[in-house]
């Protein structure tokens, strides 16, 4: 079983693509207004004790608390599925469990979906806080674990950098490792630019979409 908690899945939600995929879904017209004018500047104000902030326009993410907000999130992530029969993927708000069924210690299917999820996180930018993985099962050689989790594909393959932060500052800092998807945004759900670093370099990326980048870091 894989165990997978997303980071700020709320914050990540955008309207217009949350519509879109609820328009894909089947979802009434009406509906699919409803919820953007939900969604689009809110205002939002923190209060301690009786002091208040003064207001902010929010037009991304979804409420905190709000009893609509898992289901979204949910909905938003429909795509992310299992391929095989063997595998059960349950999904709940920002927790998602991943289970296979591995008989004569044969993973290949298994493997192949946390592959297939890992792909899936990455490319519409869901990256997960926490992964745990658990086997059930006895062979020769000790537990086996997947070629990759959802976590460590994305702490080893895409790292996210503020706009507003200096990036010699960011290679300056970085230890020799394999290259990288640099990802440059004012925040995770809006990258305005990709870059492959390589070496304490950075390699301008053709593309402006994540799946492009990905083509080019491979």
């Amino acid at each position: 079983m894989l165990f997978i908690d997303f980071s700020s899945a709320f914050n990540t939600i955008i309207p217009q693509q949350l519509i879109c995929k609820l328009d894909q879904l089947g979802l009434n017209t009406s509906l699919c207004n409803w919820l953007l004018d939900f969604l689009s500047e809110r205002p939002q104000a923190v209060r301690v004790g009786n002091n208040t902030s003064s207001s902010i326009t929010l037009s991304t993410g979804a409420p905190q608390g709000c009893v609509l907000s898992p289901l979204l999130f949910t909905l938003l992530t429909h795509d992310c599925t299992t391929t095989y029969s063997t595998n059960h993927m349950v999904k709940f708000a920002d927790d998602t469990t991943l289970v296979g069924l591995i008989t004569k210690d044969d993973e290949t299917h298994y493997k192949k979906e946390v592959d297939l999820l890992t792909t899936c996180l990455m490319t519409k930018k869901w990256p997960p806080c926490c992964c745990c993985y658990i086997s059930f099962h006895h062979h020769k050689g000790g537990p086996k674990s997947p070629k990759i989790s959802a976590s460590d594909a994305v702490e080893r393959l895409v790292v996210f950098h503020k706009s507003c932060c200096s990036l010699e500052e960011h290679l300056h800092n970085q230890q020799g490792r394999q290259p990288y998807l640099l990802a440059v945004g004012r925040q995770k759900s809006k990258i305005d630019s990709f870059y492959i670093a390589m070496d304490k370099h950075l390699i301008p990326c053709q593309a402006n979409r994540s799946l492009g980048a990905f083509d080019e870091l491979f």
